[in-house]
């Protein structure tokens, strides 16, 4: 191969990596639970991965809004095989309750990541009642507590975070 040509596939491949990086920037998320309890507090995360501004949501379609918003920034380097890459995450934190049985949306949010205006696709959650005990199990009485605990993974590597709720 020719110097010419190296030199037009090289710039051509940075030109690619540079476009390919630059368009992941400036996304923004929504991330809360599927399904909650009637009553239950819970909370809803509006993700972005670049800085946030102008933030807006007109409602949350019939759930209550107990606390928020809070904001919150997460900042992650790592080094591998010596290139160090960094990224953040910022959050916009809303408690939210669930006050009657149903299907509730949570309509689009719209914001300002990183210069690039976002929106949030609509996210439907799912109010069930509170569960009661079912079994024949004479030991249960009234004072009893029943939980359900629901992980988000089944499996897990030593380190890595599992969500419970």
């Amino acid at each position: 191969m020719s110097k010419l040509l190296i030199r037009r596939v090289v710039v051509l491949l940075t030109a690619l990596f540079l476009s390919v990086s630059l368009f992941a920037q400036g996304t923004l998320s929504i991330e809360a639970p599927k399904a909650v309890t009637a009553g239950e507090d819970f909370q809803v995360y509006f993700k972005a991965d670049g800085k946030i501004s102008d933030f807006h949501i007109e409602s949350f379609g019939g759930l209550e809004k107990i606390f928020g918003p809070t904001t919150s920034v997460s900042s992650s380097t790592q080094i591998i095989n010596g290139k160090r890459t960094e990224s953040s995450t910022y959050s916009y934190v809303y408690l939210l309750q669930a006050p009657n049985v149903g299907k509730y949306t949570i309509p689009s949010a719209t914001a300002t990541v990183a210069g690039k205006k976002c929106r949030t696709e609509p996210f439907v959650i799912e109010v069930v009642a509170n569960a009661t005990p079912q079994s024949g199990d004479s030991n249960v009485d009234s004072g009893d507590i029943r939980l359900l605990l629901t992980l988000d993974k089944y499996k897990g590597i030593k380190g890595e975070p599992v969500s419970a709720t």
